[in-house]
């Protein structure tokens, strides 16, 4: 078992079932070199019919984006920079059977501040959203452009013919306005409310003939927190269970059912408290 980390760092391994401390992989300390040390973030994709593991890091170093494969036995197979326009905040990445799917969304560090060494994010409604289609095996990057928001995470992805579909967590709003009453904390508090952010089931296509970009709200429900079967990762899913959460608050208050089939939602509510 492998834990990973929030703006990246080391993959440490744990005994799967008595959670005993084997260490850092060792070849996740240094992850991203010689081009900058980034580690690994956080949402390695688990590949359940290759067993091979998907990571992405990132850091405020040219190329700014690294892509990589570790084999089912666990060592790193294959590595590559993926160029950024400068430093960004992805913190999920999708994949398909043969690519792997990155975003460079327009909520990152302000450049301004961050050369003063102040990491403060801001959102940049004037630059559209960017998916990066990765070949799984290595080879040039393609990039679809897309409605500008922020993807905090992604439901699963697959291909379609000649189309790779992504389906993810749209941000209507991906820096809310703060509250006077919350006080010191009130920019942060927005920033973890999935209500303010109204963050939806969301599609986009991606027509790999044309460039072009299609995308739709596949449901009027605010939740996010996505899991689906693993063993269907990369490959068309049907199902897909997400959390709810209170309005104001990042805690959760019941689990939704979506049937991308049929449209039908199964929600439980749990009780307060």
């Amino acid at each position: 078992a492998l834990t990973s980390f929030y703006q990246c760092g080391e993959l440490y391994a744990h005994g799967p079932a008595s959670l005993d401390q084997y260490g850092p992989l060792q070849w996740s300390t240094s992850f991203g070199l010689p081009a900058a040390r980034m580690g690994v973030s956080a949402h390695p994709k688990l590949d359940e019919v290759t067993n091979e593991l998907l990571v992405f890091g990132y850091s405020t170093h040219a190329p700014y984006f690294h892509f990589g494969v570790a084999s089912a036995e666990g060592s790193l197979v294959h590595q590559q920079p993926v160029p950024l326009p400068g430093p960004r905040l992805p913190h999920d990445m999708a994949f398909t059977e043969n690519y792997a799917i990155v975003g460079d969304f327009p909520l990152f560090w302000d450049p301004e501040l961050l050369a003063q060494g102040i990491h403060r994010p801001r959102f940049y409604p004037n630059l559209p959203t960017r998916f990066g289609l990765v070949p799984r095996k290595g080879g040039d990057i393609r990039w679809f452009e897309a409605a500008p928001t922020y993807v905090l995470h992604f439901i699963n992805a697959y291909e379609d013919g000649n189309t790779v579909v992504i389906d993810g967590y749209f941000q209507e709003d991906p820096m809310p306005k703060p509250d006077r009453a919350d006080g010191e904390w009130a920019g942060l508090k927005k920033m973890v409310d999935i209500s303010a952010m109204r963050t939806r089931p969301h599609r986009w296509r991606l027509d790999l003939a044309t460039g072009r970009v299609t995308e739709e709200k596949l449901f009027d429900l605010i939740s996010e927190f996505p899991s689906i079967d693993g063993r269907v990762g990369g490959r068309r899913h049907h199902h897909a269970y997400v959390m709810t959460a209170k309005p104001g608050w990042f805690l959760f208050d019941g689990m939704t059912r979506i049937d991308f089939d049929t449209g039908a939602l199964q929600s439980f509510k749990w009780p307060d408290g």
